[in-house]
């Protein structure tokens, strides 16, 4: 099976589509499929990285500047950007191409069907018409198939919700029971906690969290310190020095052992160390979920606040608002009272468990059972 990916990165579009396409391949990969990545060099992107996963990547010339709005994320109106995807594959044909890209609707897809068999889009927003035959949206939602009525051909299949999360194996692999053993929970003040705003964090989440816990005002009001702190950020982050800077300085001042982890490779045996996280809404909300840890979630977008809410209501997570309108009093009283979540072992758990039995880390194997299926159909039908 050929399969195509057309997805992108980069300071404004994060790492997030990247990342989970490349689960994907992955997953693909393992029963003899051949992934080819089409992507443009926006500034921040990860094109060296899809590369070092053994993946090939067809580039795209360099791009308009993006600005905040996602419908400019391609660097190219669609219809450039589908002329030059077509002149970087060449000849070559495909059974599959999968979009996942905020800029990209129908009029993209449309001329593509010239040199792919079957469209995948993949998407969390609801906003555009697609032409595919499967829709995949991974995130949390009442009723996701009503909000991709009329956006969708009649023949399109879906594939919604949490179920379907793009995770590697090895959350799957290395998640705990769902029965936590007594160790990590119930202990009182955590003691590690994960901060992790995004591969990206162009907005530099984790550096206005960072400031916070070194004030000393913010530190009387946090009874609940904990002992360690596992700063996550991409090799891509804009403001990795100055976060550097800023854990060492955690260290000095508050006493607080602040680490500063880049690019990591081994995130599920992270997250099975740590007892509580502050992390952004975007992708990673589906595997801390998979590995059952509570989390105080600040959307860094706009498109994080709606599962981020949603989340909080069915008590998953605890969501304490946006970035860009959370004052500082309201995210310390949030972290004030997420912090004290250990000293309630039924509250933990609860809120370990919910998110564990939405996320089972199965996920990609089951996408690329449905594409290899429908290929398979496809083959006997001709």
């Amino acid at each position: 099976m050929n399969v195509l990916f057309r997805v992108d990165s980069g300071l404004q579009i994060g790492s997030g589509h990247v990342a989970r396409c490349l689960t994907l391949a992955d997953a693909l990969a393992r029963t003899e499929a051949r992934c080819t990545f089409v992507c443009r060099p926006h500034s921040g992107h990860l094109i060296e990285w899809i590369e070092s996963q053994g993946f090939p990547v067809r580039q795209l010339p360099f791009g308009e500047t993006l600005s905040s709005d996602p419908t400019s994320w391609l660097g190219a109106p669609q219809a450039i950007d589908a002329v030059q995807t077509r002149k970087a594959i060449g000849e070559e044909t495909f059974d599959w191409l999968i979009t996942d890209h905020y800029a990209i609707d129908r009029t993209w897809q449309r001329p593509m069907r010239q040199v792919a068999d079957r469209i995948m889009a993949v998407d969390d927003l609801a906003d555009r018409f697609h032409d595919a035959d499967v829709l995949l949206d991974q995130n949390f939602q009442i009723d996701p198939a009503a909000r991709y009525f009329d956006l969708l051909p009649e023949h399109c299949a879906g594939l919604y919700g949490p179920g379907y999360a793009l995770l590697r194996s090895d959350f799957a692999a290395r998640r705990p029971p769902i029965a936590f053993p007594e160790s990590r929970s119930g202990s009182g003040s955590p003691r590690r906690v994960m901060l992790f705003m995004g591969g990206m964090d162009a907005p530099n989440v984790t550096g206005r969290v960072l400031r916070l816990l070194m004030d000393s005002h913010v530190q009387s009001q946090l009874a609940e310190m904990p002992t360690h702190l596992e700063v996550v950020a991409g090799s891509s982050n804009p403001h990795l020095r100055e976060l550097g800077v800023l854990c060492d300085h955690t260290r000095m001042m508050v006493g607080l052992e602040a680490t500063l982890r880049v690019q990591v490779a081994d995130m599920a045996g992270l997250m099975r160390d740590v007892e509580l996280a502050i992390a952004s809404g975007g992708s990673n909300t589906w595997e801390r979920c998979c590995m059952g840890l509570p989390t105080a979630t600040i959307a860094a977008a706009e498109n994080q606040v709606e599962v981020s809410s949603l989340m909080h209501q069915h008590g998953a997570s605890r969501y304490l608002g946006r970035n860009e309108t959370i004052t500082d009093s309201e995210l310390i009283a949030g972290l004030r009272e997420f912090l004290r979540l250990p000293d309630d072992e039924k509250a933990w758990l609860s809120m370990s468990q919910l998110g564990m039995r939405m996320v089972d880390g199965l996920g990609a194997r089951r996408v690329a059972e449905t594409l290899r299926q429908a290929n398979r159909t496809q083959r006997r039908a001709a």
